[in-house]
């Protein structure tokens, strides 16, 4: 997700990789009557999360790392089934094995202090999007619609070996129901050495078409752009190793991603199910920052010009063992 436009190199630093040069499940119908002056606000995110939300400063507020923003729709359109909140236990069984110490366990509440508009800003996205608190206390960050309009989040430190997991709902595109809004990504990197250091990309729907992809790259060629690449989708941007997928890509809604990263080896995980994973020296084991970040990338197929939010359950973060 390095590279601010496909026309520049992919992320801001880091790279976010690509240039962009041409860049739930729903559970449950909610067409109360009673809520209908509340659909257009409540398009993606649902009547709960949208209600007395408690705002991280003005926009994105700004922290000591960069991340991705998310967008939540807000407008006339038909209204998007409200996805089921997954109700997740402690781990992912099928994770559990490359579990340690628990280093990092936050409510989505407890990541506002990750929000950072320097990540959108350094890649040359708008940092107009806002990271706030929904009553039921998932964490929401939410673009406008606007073209390159941006939320994001970045720890505030570093991993080299270790096991994140998320509960995240993905919002779709509006009009556009099997496709997760704007260029969203939950990734690893690290601005100040990119691409040299790695970047993992968990969760990335890319431009131009918005599919999701698993990615890793590392490495420089004489453009600055990354010189070893492996991804599970042959998106033109860089030529590298295709990378097979084990079960189904993800959907917009609610879901449970696992990525384990440490030196010669990642893996991630869609709802404790492997979906990719790959063992090579390339994988640099170097000190990596987490970000979740979204932005309307006017030449994607799947950006939403009006808001879109994504949320967060939680987040945790083992150390690999």
């Amino acid at each position: 997700m390095h590279g601010t436009r496909r026309a520049q190199a992919r992320r801001p630093g880091m790279r976010r990789g690509r240039v962009v040069a041409v860049t739930f499940a729903a559970v449950g119908t909610v067409l109360v009557v009673a809520m209908s002056a509340f659909a257009a606000v409540h398009h993606q995110a649902g009547a709960t999360d949208r209600a007395d939300t408690t705002t991280h400063g003005t926009a994105v507020t700004p922290a000591a790392d960069p991340a991705h923003g998310a967008s939540h729709s807000a407008s006339a359109r038909p209204r998007a089934r409200r996805s089921a909140r997954p109700e997740p236990s402690s781990t992912t069984p099928a994770v559990t094995s490359y579990e340690g110490s628990l280093l990092v366990n936050e409510t989505g509440a407890g990541l506002g202090s990750w929000a950072s508009a320097s990540t959108c800003t350094g890649h040359g996205w708008a940092a107009d999007g806002t990271v706030t608190t929904g009553s039921s206390g998932n964490l929401l960050l939410t673009t406008t619609g606007q073209s390159d309009s941006c939320a994001a989040l970045a720890s505030p430190g570093t991993y080299s070996s270790a096991v994140i997991q998320a509960a995240i709902d993905f919002p779709a595109c509006p009009g556009k129901p099997g496709s997760i809004a704007n260029w969203t990504a939950f990734w690893l990197a690290d601005a100040s050495s990119w691409p040299e250091a790695g970047e993992l990309d968990g969760v990335e729907t890319q431009p131009p078409t918005g599919e999701n992809a698993v990615s890793w790259h590392s490495g420089t060629d004489n453009r600055g752009t990354p010189s070893y690449n492996v991804s599970t989708v042959n998106d033109g941007w860089f030529h590298g190793t295709p990378l097979p997928t084990k079960t189904g890509n993800l959907t917009p809604g609610w879901h449970t991603v696992d990525i384990v990263y440490t030196k010669g080896f990642f893996a991630v995980y869609y709802d404790g199910k492997l979906y990719a994973s790959f063992a090579n020296s390339n994988v640099t084991g170097d000190p990596l920052t987490i970000y979740l970040t979204t932005d309307v990338d006017p030449h994607s197929d799947n950006d939403a010009t009006t808001p879109v939010t994504i949320k967060v359950q939680y987040l945790k973060i083992w150390a690999y063992k």
